[in-house]
């Protein structure tokens, strides 16, 4: 599977190049990769790093840096030892090196989020390395690409873009908090929630401040269409892609906004897999934020922890207390909540119950993956029946439709293919995002609306009886983390991981009920 990349507080290039030319050091700002903060930056785009990490020597790393205890010397030094030859790359912040590296790093060691920026601290230019600093900034080291939307309350001179805003991303960054613990901490409460009524007054549904800043958000929108850089790991799959793609008639009104909840945030660990919230009905949503697996109830505005998988988990132990049972430090990716059951899947592999996507009959599962060919298997007995060929890209979406023949499937050459398991010769139909890969797809319990959400700021709900001509296009800013109708499709939940604007949003379905007219 492709690795996971980070958010990056901007520094400027010119800086950055200047700092890893003619410091010996590994910088702060790199840290911020390895710390879990998982929402996409907004106005900078990043070159790939022309360093291979997928196959490099992490042992150099894991064989020292052990837990429960992680002691910091031993974890350092071997962190040094492993990222000084790579100083220059990881310094310049132009491109993804530093995120790339990290999230090897966490892959390889199960690491948890924040060790190295927390522990590794040598002084105000960053770890020193033999020959060369390595500047390891907090901005660098977080999982995403660009900058982040938490800046702009700041920075009231974005007609300048980029530059000014990477000036001013540095001078935050140098100021934000020293434990990444502080920021799951980190309260909302100065940004009051958002309602239905709020909104038709017209208050931004997730609290913006446009008004105070320098730039509409109809520009800082058209600013981030053209500079959003999607993850692609085949060149180009989106180009080509984009030649087969289907017309489609923007401006549908099948979901109206009802509630944006900013005490509930659902983080994410992994950018490529979206499946993070789950609705069981419109009152009851089930999410990660962090460690911790919760539930939020609507009527009451709380949520609840069912599970934290920060520590040791091991629910049947033969042996109590026996580290070597069990897990711990689970990154969860995906979460499946349905029928009184819930799985929670890691990273490395874990499966903790306390998701291919199933045809309804239970019959037939869509298996999507790390290749831009999918498979249709028969569930029971893993036989392949068909391969899915017409993606570009790899896939980490599908879903059924509740008809039991038709299912999606979502790709990271930026479309959904729609897919008619009595003939799976080519897909039916090709759905096109605005900003990047599709990472999450829904269908409504009675089939009616389908939606797929983009890796940040766009939601689509297609009206399916049109033949997926018409939808309704959801425009925020943020990282989606997941999306879910509810059973009774009343409510559609979307989670959205932001430093500043993470929340749950919530809207709820319009119903044509032109018929009582006519009883008049």
């Amino acid at each position: 599977m492709a690795v996971d990349r980070g958010l990056l507080l901007v520094v400027s290039a010119a800086v950055l190049v200047g700092l890893a030319s003619a410091s010996p050091f590994i910088s702060d700002s790199v840290f911020q990769g390895s710390v879990g903060s998982t929402g996409r930056s907004l106005l900078q785009a990043k070159k790939s790093c022309p360093v291979n990490f997928e196959f490099q020597n992490y042992t150099i790393i894991t064989s020292k840096c052990k837990g429960p205890r992680f002691p910091a010397k031993q974890c350092c030094d071997a962190f040094k030892e492993f990222a000084c030859p790579f100083n220059d790359y990881i310094n310049d912040e132009s491109n993804d090196c530093a995120s790339t590296m990290f999230s090897y790093i966490n892959l390889y060691g199960k690491y948890p989020p924040g060790l190295f920026a927390n522990e590794c601290r040598e002084g105000k230019l960053g770890l020193s390395c033999a020959g060369g600093t390595l500047i390891l900034t907090r901005g660098s080291m977080s999982n995403y690409h660009e900058d982040h939307i938490e800046e702009m309350e700041d920075d009231y001179d974005m007609d300048d873009t980029a530059d000014d805003m990477g000036e001013e991303h540095y001078e935050r960054g140098m100021r934000d908090s020293d434990s990444e613990d502080e920021e799951h901490g980190q309260s909302n409460d100065k940004i009051p929630d958002t309602s239905s009524a709020d909104a038709r007054k017209g208050k931004d549904i997730q609290g913006i401040p446009w008004e105070k800043l320098a730039i509409t958000r109809d520009k800082y929108r058209q600013t981030r269409l053209d500079q959003y850089k999607n993850y692609e790991n085949m060149p180009n799959s989106g180009e080509a892609a984009a030649k087969e793609c289907k017309p489609t008639e923007k401006g549908g009104m099948y979901y109206e906004f009802r509630q944006n909840t900013r005490s509930v945030k659902s983080t994410i660990l992994h950018f490529q897999l979206r499946n993070l919230v789950w609705a069981t009905s419109k009152h009851d949503v089930y999410l990660m934020s962090h460690f911790s697996v919760l539930h939020w109830s609507a009527l009451s505005g709380l949520d609840t922890e069912l599970m934290n998988v920060q520590g040791h988990v091991a629910p049947r132990e033969k042996h109590p207390g026996s580290l070597l049972e069990g897990f711990s430090g689970t990154q969860v990716s995906t979460l499946s909540v349905k029928d009184n059951l819930l799985v929670a899947g890691g990273f490395q592999g874990e499966l903790i119950c306390k998701h291919t996507a199933l045809s309804p009959d239970r019959k037939l599962a869509v298996i999507v993956g790390d290749d831009p060919n999918g498979l249709l298997i028969d569930a029971n007995s893993g036989k392949t029946l068909h391969s899915l060929k017409g993606h570009f890209d790899y896939s980490f979406a599908s879903a059924w439709s509740p008809d039991g023949r038709t299912f999606a499937t979502g790709n990271q050459d930026k479309t959904c293919r729609i897919w008619d398991a009595r003939n799976l010769s080519k897909s039916l139909h090709v759905l096109r995002g605005n900003l990047g890969a599709i990472r999450s797809i829904r269908f409504t319990s009675d089939g009616q609306f389908m939606s797929m959400a983009e890796p940040a700021d766009f939601v689509h709900v297609f009206d399916v009886g049109s033949d997926y001509t018409r939808r309704q296009e959801l425009d925020f800013f943020g990282e989606i983390s997941g999306m879910s109708f509810s059973p009774d499709t009343d409510m559609l939940f979307v989670g959205v991981w932001d430093r500043t604007y993470g929340s749950l949003l919530q809207f709820g379905r319009l119903y044509n009920h032109s018929y009582l007219d006519s009883l008049c």
